[in-house]
């Protein structure tokens, strides 16, 4: 099953980085076009979307063939992590439009950090 979507999977997810990166450089570059970037941000949530179709199509597949017990099992594993995603969450200072803060490490993305390491010290 998983050997089956393997190619898909890997196909679709190289479409979500292209066009995450199409997207970044639409909106980074120096003469930003709005409609270059409305497509792009459109290429992106296709792709997006075909990726999480296919991941529900996998899980639905997988779900077929697990017994009840299997299920709860998977059930109690998915609620775990999810309360331990929820405390870690918790922890991260956040603005007051819920967003991290600006000054919490790993807020910026790595061209973001990049960028700032390029500019003139003051």
């Amino acid at each position: 099953m998983y050997a089956d979507t393997n190619d898909h999977r890997q196909a679709v997810n190289l479409r979500v980085r292209q066009a995450q990166r199409s997207l970044a450089e639409a909106i980074e570059s120096s003469t930003p076009n709005e409609t270059l970037i409305e497509q792009r941000s459109r290429e992106l949530a296709d792709a997006r979307a075909d990726a999480a179709r296919l991941r529900s199509l996998t899980e639905a597949r997988i779900l077929q063939v697990l017994t009840p017990e299997q299920r709860a099992k998977l059930r109690e594993i998915r609620e775990h992590n999810q309360a331990i995603r929820r405390g870690a969450n918790q922890q991260i200072p956040r603005n007051g439009l819920n967003q991290r803060n600006a000054n919490t490490p790993g807020s910026l993305r790595p061209n973001q950090r990049k960028l700032m390491r390029q500019q003139p010290k003051p």
